[in-house]
């Protein structure tokens, strides 16, 4: 049912994020800590940059690395809630993200686990087009938790352990491409010690004061960022600031604030850019990035709708050689995610993952006497939100295909929409007698009304009355011995 690819999970999305809190604390952002020709004139002439407030329309060409057999994937859902995480940390400066074209992969052992920045800078100019911003999801990014390739760089690599709802890594290394420092900028590599006098300058970065006297040239630049100079990675307190207390060049005391993501704050701390930091991102992109800006329109927003199933019904046992599952389509959606899973548990293990461009598919790989789970989610290339659709089982068999019913018995069903309380006219051709069983769904699954008929060969016809129901989409199931298939029916 139109063209898709398929993706097995063999182990749980939870397995995969399993690493020790401990280690995953201690995992830093590599992206290179040199100055920016085009930061450092936005931070000394940046009245002279545009100030306005229209939609900022950004392409990102999405890369899931795995190694060279095709394996490590990342899973398409997880990388759905990063963007939609994405888009409403760039919400307040009106910057959106969009997927440029189709979501790639690339399997290269080389890349998927990486020991140096050259490769994966080699990795991004091998295949992120023009005018996108490239997002790789890695296995290792050379041992960090992400990089850009610069401040203003095009692209971005990300560990996929680092792809888990509420981490900020993305955002974070975002930022970098569209010119930010890190708020604690000067003092990578240099652990900030209390029990000495805090210098004036760090890597030869003056260091920003309390008093706010020095902001817009110390540190990161800006002033609505407050004194920050911790460069591992730290906790907050539920104030969200650090737990200790650090003293600037004159002695004043403070504490970092970890609400920032260009912070080095842990992921529990960070959920927000300041002002100034989404200004000077909005220059970015309309500076040197202007050729990235607006090269589509935004697709309609479907971040709230969520689909429903419809074939099979919950329970319902199916041919496993051929298991045809539709669901309900929802306007704007161009892609639709389907999790078909043996232990119910989504993400998780067992789950055989389809990406598709139609509200229906047929799968023929799933095992014959298993009861599996399933459930979809729609979603277009710039609207990432939308939930998934409540969880339907069925069962599988070796039995007639569900859809040979249609090539034994031809049903027409008339009129549609059709008025409540009215009948509905089934016209039946069958090839030989046959015992045939309707039922009235919505589209929850829920039995309305049922009707058995003994069918003669060749031509007849059936009434059938759904009866007072509400207004809305209905499904028409028909069940012989041949198999099954389902009409929808809109009652009015």
């Amino acid at each position: 049912m139109g063209l898709f690819f398929r993706i097995l999970t063999v182990v749980s999305f939870m397995l995969i994020l399993t690493v020790p809190a401990v280690a995953q604390e201690e995992l830093h952002c590599a992206t290179p800590s040199e100055l920016s020709a085009w930061t450092e004139e936005y931070l000394s002439k940046r009245s002279a940059f545009p100030k306005n407030n229209n939609l900022l329309y950004v392409p990102l060409s999405v890369f899931i690395v795995g190694t060279d057999a095709g394996e490590g994937y990342i899973s398409v859902q997880s990388v759905l809630n990063a963007l939609c995480v994405l888009n409403q940390d760039f919400a307040p400066g009106n910057i959106q993200f969009y997927i440029q074209g189709d979501i790639r992969y690339i399997n290269r052992s080389a890349y998927y686990e990486h020991s140096s920045l050259s490769v994966g800078f080699n990795m991004q100019n091998e295949f992120r087009p023009i005018n996108t911003i490239g997002f790789f999801i890695v296995s290792n990014p050379a041992g960090a938790a992400g990089y850009a390739t610069g401040i203003g760089g095009n692209s971005v690599v990300v560990r996929k352990s680092e792809m888990s709802i509420g981490n900020r890594t993305l955002a974070h290394e975002i930022g970098h491409v569209l010119g930010l420092y890190h708020t604690f900028f000067g003092w990578e590599g240099t652990t900030y010690d209390r029990n000495n006098t805090t210098p004036i300058r760090v890597s030869n970065r003056l260091v920003e004061l309390v008093d706010g006297s020095n902001c817009q040239a110390a540190g990161d630049g800006f002033c609505d960022t407050s004194p920050d100079y911790l460069s591992e990675r730290w906790d907050c307190n539920n104030e969200g600031s650090s737990t200790i207390e650090l003293r600037d060049p004159q002695g004043a005391s403070f504490r970092s604030d970890g609400t920032n993501i260009m912070s080095y704050a842990s992921d529990r701390c960070v959920n927000r850019f300041s002002n100034e930091q989404l200004q000077a991102m909005r220059a970015h992109l309309q500076g040197p990035k202007f050729t990235f800006l607006n090269r589509a329109q935004p697709a309609p927003d479907i971040n709230t709708l969520t689909s429903f199933p419809i074939f099979p019904g919950s329970g319902e046992t199916v041919d496993v050689n051929a298991v045809y599952i539709e669901w309900e389509p929802i306007p704007g959606a161009s892609d639709y995610i389907l999790e078909v899973s043996r232990l119910g548990s989504f993400p998780g293990a067992l789950t055989e993952v389809y990406h598709t461009k139609t509200a229906s598919i047929t799968v023929s790989n799933l095992q014959e006497n298993r009861t599996y789970h399933w459930r979809v989610r729609a979603y277009n290339r710039n609207s990432f939100c939308a939930s998934p659709s409540p969880t339907r089982t069925f069962r599988t068999a070796v039995m007639t295909s569900v859809n040979d019913l249609d090539r034994k018995i031809a049903l027409n069903v008339f009129p549609n929409p059709v008025g409540s309380d009215q009948p509905l006219t089934i016209q039946v051709n069958a090839a030989s007698s046959a015992d045939l069983v309707v039922r009235l769904q919505d589209i929850s699954g829920r039995l309305i009304r049922s009707e058995n008929y003994r069918v003669a060969p060749g031509a007849s016809t059936l009434q059938f009355n759904p009866g007072s129901v509400a207004a809305g989409l209905y499904l028409l199931n028909f069940t012989s011995d041949e198999g099954s298939t389902v009409r929808r029916i809109v009652i009015r």
